[in-house]
């Protein structure tokens, strides 16, 4: 069969789905060879799991069971660890001009020195271009198990993009209507409106908006794993036990239990998706949602789809098949045809190494790319210059062969400086490796060091959005009670390799009481035990709004309102949870004025003095010198890499 291949590889938490396809130029069709489905011993996320040595034993047990010399290869890597951005530009003729403009839009865009990233771009119309970027040594991360296992990455893409190839050719084909040919090979238009494709993979959920020429995307930080550690938390079993019954829900001893276990996170996952479709239909009033399309892992755990077709406002699909995709040994396989939706990122990286696809970023280092070219034309520039080297032999032999024969002695000298030179740059060559070599572990060495500053560099950010969030009250001669104005004395910020060890100590310490009295809700996403690394700010501050016959209450009442509500408001930038505890509620003594009758006696009354004009004298004596002075302590969870670039951090505003 005549046609390009490559494989397309996706390596995700619990399993590596590989795609090996073909295209006929001849018949317009893409055929699938191969496919594999390997699922790791323990999923990475797991607290037990060493992620290196899983995805080197999977990747080794590929490479036995497949042939892949030879063969491209195309990897994809989780949305949330690149940038993705789209902008209109203004139409330009001028190629150069275009490019130039991507260029200064690219350093705009993109928070970080474009020295220190890999980017690429795709002009999806005259005027639309995308804009994708990744840190350089999160790409070389990425790319370590494929190297190490000895197979070459002829591209590299963000899994949404990836995703979004796959929906374009499959339900869309890439934006153009179909034809008669089209009808006669089966294809259908299936979708009228915008497709919203929620791809639920174990930690994480890619959810994209596309007609098929465009595309929104949104990473969603629930996946699979959320559903069995609700399991394990509730019904106290191991990861791997609860894993098990998620899977087999419905040969459970009590289905029902399963899911009542389960149902925090449906719930959770639900708001998410209303959340993400809501917004982008508000900002896009003229585009219409026709369907909704799932996939991944994540969307087989029984009874998902059914939940999320009766609380949505529209039909909910499971891919299972691919339509445009032909080859009866792979797509009748009983292992793909069960696993389908999960192999839509490999069909998606497939289809843009093979040229037919509607985007073609890749964000594969091009001092690699640059490396290959080099070593392909070797062997090419070596041939020819041995052809031109034998050449001249024939020609100078053939002509002084007599010469030679007769004054040998005259070429000795030349022989000895040959070999002298050759040995010189062997030398040369030598030492120069050992050099690069010695610059490689330095670099290596100095990334390392700097791989945590970038976070450092966000904490002003928030402490900036923070103060933006903490109300003022501008008169500042309104009675202490009625005054809105809440001060911070003090802000302390702890940074976690590991969340999840803090939140259990703290939650123990500060929200199970909240919890068993019903101050706090049980179905609260503030206390769902963040995952991950982050930074722990503790704000200690004061505030005079206080009710004096019932302080405790009215003061949780203001600071929920007025701060809290702020805070948590933060969401969109990486902020878990707030959580506020009333330190004290104490009098405040109020200074005694000179003259009772005087402007500055006056004043002060006015400032301190009671409200109400029916209590007895002695009360509002004692209120006119005293008033509630309540500390309290807010404690905020921020996770940057969970939410919004720094950019778009800074260009945040008060709501």
């Amino acid at each position: 069969m005549a046609g390009n291949t490559i494989w397309g590889l996706d390596i995700g938490l619990s399993a590596l789905k590989a795609l090996k396809l073909t295209y006929d130029a001849d018949s317009n069709e893409l055929y699938a060879e191969e496919f594999d489905y390997i699922e790791h011993a323990k999923i990475l996320s797991q607290p037990d799991a060493d992620p290196d040595q899983l995805v080197a034993a999977t990747l080794e047990t590929f490479i036995t069971r497949n042939e892949i010399a030879g063969t491209p290869v195309a990897i994809s890597v989780p949305g949330q660890s690149g940038l993705v951005k789209f902008v209109d530009l203004p139409p330009i003729p001028d190629e150069e001009g275009r490019l130039n403009l991507v260029q200064y839009e690219a350093r705009s865009q993109i928070p970080f020195p474009l020295e220190e990233v890999v980017w690429d771009s795709h002009f999806l119309s005259e005027t639309s271009v995308g804009i994708f970027a990744m840190r350089r040594d999160q790409v070389y991360k990425q790319l370590a198990p494929t190297t190490q296992a000895g197979i070459e990455v002829s591209h590299i893409q963000l899994t949404p993009m990836a995703l979004f190839n796959c929906i374009a050719k499959d339900r869309f084909n890439n934006g153009r209507m179909l034809d008669e040919d089209d009808e006669q090979a089966g294809l259908t238009e299936t979708i009228d409106g915008n497709a919203v494709v929620v791809d639920i993979g174990a930690d994480n959920t890619n959810l994209i908006v596309t007609d098929g020429e465009k595309v929104w995307q949104r990473n969603i930080p629930i996946g699979g794993n959320h559903f069995t550690r609700a399991l394990s938390k509730e019904m106290k079993l191991t990861f791997s036990e609860a894993e098990h019954m998620k899977r087999n829900a419905t040969k459970a001893q009590d289905p029902k239990k399963v899911f009542q276990s389960m149902r925090p996170v449906f719930k959770d996952f639900l708001g998410e998706l209303q959340r993400s479709i809501g917004y982008y239909a508000n900002v896009n009033r003229s585009e219409r949602i026709g369907v909704v399309l799932g996939m991944g892992g994540g969307f087989r755990l029984t009874g998902l789809q059914k939940y999320l077709s009766q609380n949505l406002d529209y039909e909910v699909q499971k891919v299972d098949s691919f339509a445009t995709l032909q080859g009866d040994t792979v797509t009748a396989a009983p292992a793909f045809q069960k696993n389908a939706s999960s192999f839509a990122s490999c069909y998606g990286l497939c289809l843009q190494g093979l040229g037919q696809s509607q985007l073609a970023s890749s964000l594969l280092p091009p001092e690699i790319h640059k490396q290959r070219l080099v070593r392909e034309k070797k062997p090419w520039a070596l041939a020819t210059a041995a052809m031109v080297l034998l050449g001249s032999a024939i020609a100078f032999f053939g002509s002084t062969g007599q010469f030679v024969n007769t004054h040998e002695s005259r070429f000795t000298d030349t022989k000895e400086k040959t070999d002298s030179l050759t040995q010189k740059a062997r030398d040369l060559q030598t030492n120069y490796d050992s050099k690069l070599a010695e610059l490689e572990e330095s670099q290596s060495g100095g990334e390392q060091l700097t791989a945590s500053v970038d976070n450092l560099r966000r904490i002003p950010e928030m402490l900036r959005m923070i103060n933006q969030r903490v109300p003022r009250d501008p008169d500042e001669f309104k009675d202490l009670p009625l005054r809105e104005e809440i001060s911070l004395s003090g802000i302390n910020v702890s940074y976690h390799d590991d969340l999840s060890l803090w939140w259990e100590n703290w939650f123990d310490t500060h929200l199970q009481a909240k919890l068993d009295s019903g101050e706090i809700a049980e179905d609260d996403p503030r206390i769902n035990s963040p995952t991950g690394s982050g930074f722990v700010f503790t704000l200690d501050g004061f505030h005079f709004h206080n009710n004096r016959r019932d302080p405790a209450n009215s003061s949780g009442r203001f600071l929920s309102s007025r701060l809290l509500s702020r805070l948590n408001n933060l969401a969109p930038f990486g902020v878990q949870s707030a959580f506020t505890t009333v330190l004290s509620i104490s009098d405040s003594e109020i200074p005694e004025t000179s003259s009772g009758n005087n402007d500055q006696g006056e004043q002060t009354r006015g400032l301190f003095g009671a409200i109400g004009g029916n209590r007895d004298k002695e009360e509002k004596e004692e209120e006119n010198t005293v008033a509630q002075h309540t500390r309290f302590r807010v404690t905020l969870v921020w996770q940057p890499q969970k939410g919004s670039v720094p950019g778009d951090a800074l260009s945040a505003t008060t709501p």
